[in-house]
């Protein structure tokens, strides 16, 4: 864990040095409400990336490496280092296992609760460990002025019949307990 902090903080400080290396119209460093005009994204996002309390996707990724000018070799450096610093690189290796259609079928639940997303526009992801806490759902992405978020859940059991059953109580469980939760 504070190995992937420091990877974070690292990337996040050569971030301030690359936008402070640049010059606005006033031949001033580059501000972070600057390099997020430039960029069209928010400026507590890339302050946060600075900081090291906030992940960068490959598009917030791209879209800063365009806006600090990078050429293509150094832009594809800085997305690789970024998803890097995020945990993205080794969330995809540690996945790289699951079928093609188990992975199709998650991404096609998402999309059928929102047909009109459009993938190609997320900006911001953060997950549980990577940004979440546990208490508050599994995956959270933004599109836009849009959040969206989701929760996952999982059973077993030896037949089919039998895993979904076990779902079911799990998932009753859990609602009772927010209900719980939201009159207390």
């Amino acid at each position: 864990m504070e190995h992937h902090l420091g990877r974070k903080l690292k990337f996040g400080e050569a971030l301030r040095k690359l936008r402070c290396s640049q010059r606005d119209a006033d031949g001033r460093p580059l501000s972070l409400r600057g390099l997020a005009g430039r960029a069209k994204m928010n400026h507590s996002f890339i302050a946060g990336i600075e900081s090291g309390n906030r992940n960068a996707g490959e598009i917030s990724l791209r879209k800063l490496a365009n806006a600090l000018g990078l050429n293509p070799d150094e832009t594809e450096a800085f997305v690789e280092e970024g998803l890097s610093a995020a945990g993205s690189k080794q969330i995809l290796e540690d996945f790289k296992d699951f079928p093609t259609a188990f992975l199709h079928v998650l991404a096609r639940e998402i999309l059928s609760a929102y047909p009109e997303m459009d993938p190609g526009k997320i900006e911001d992801v953060l997950w549980r460990g990577g940004g979440l806490k546990a208490s508050e759902a599994d995956l959270l992405w933004r599109i836009g002025d849009q959040w969206f978020a989701a929760e996952i859940s999982v059973s077993c059991g030896n037949c089919p019949s039998a895993a979904f059953a076990n779902l079911k109580r799990k998932l009753s469980r859990r609602d009772r307990g927010k209900e719980k939760k939201h009159h207390a």
